[in-house]
């Protein structure tokens, strides 16, 4: 279910909330039926967990002119996890827990530039919460908040040829965007777009 309202406050500045609701189930998982010396057994398994998310999106956008427009965009969510297993092991018992995995907010904004005839710039960021992520056989990954800093500047030399300059976590935030995996460092990137007509 959602409801949303989009209102324009003036020629410059609109807004939108949107509220949601769901409830997902009819899960099936690969879980361990068995232990031996050995190894395990495992099998695809119903299993009787469902998912319930709720949360509310708002969206803010301000053409601060005609060649300047910042967008905001936040949103606040709960997922909530009933007759879930901690670990794909189906012998434990599941319970009612709160998804740790899925940030309770996130957000971040998206400004674009015309700085002259034929070149703009966009700077975009993102910050989310912390958040556990659980793997197979109860291995947690924990991910700090982290803040998301990007540009490109792009100049278009006609229709079909865009040569651009590209910044990634411009902040260089010392912080794994995913568990086990490495930090994204900052980058510079060049790079040209060609899309001839045919």
């Amino acid at each position: 279910m959602e409801v949303g309202l989009r209102s324009h406050v003036n020629e410059t500045l609109t807004y939108d909330l949107e509220l949601w609701h769901n409830r997902t189930k009819n899960f099936s998982a690969r879980g361990i039926v068995s232990s031996a010396p050995d190894g395990i057994i495992s099998s695809f398994l119903n299993i009787p967990l469902e998912v319930e998310q709720s949360g509310i999106t708002a969206n803010l956008n301000y053409e601060i002119s005609d060649k300047l427009d910042i967008q905001y965009f936040l949103t606040f969510q709960e997922t909530q996890l009933d007759d879930a297993y901690d670990t794909l092991t189906v012998l434990s018992d599941p319970r009612d827990r709160r998804h740790q995995a899925t940030p309770t907010w996130f957000g971040g904004f998206v400004a674009n530039y015309d700085i002259r005839e034929n070149w703009y710039l966009n700077v975009n960021g993102t910050f989310t919460e912390a958040r556990t992520i659980i793997r197979f056989r109860g291995t947690k990954g924990e991910v700090d908040h982290i803040y998301l800093l990007n540009a490109k500047l792009a100049y278009e030399h006609n229709e079909d040829l865009t040569f651009y300059v590209t910044g990634k976590n411009l902040l260089d935030t010392d912080k794994n965007e995913f568990p086990w995996t490495d930090r994204s460092e900052m980058s510079v990137y060049l790079g040209m777009d060609f899309r001839p007509e045919i």
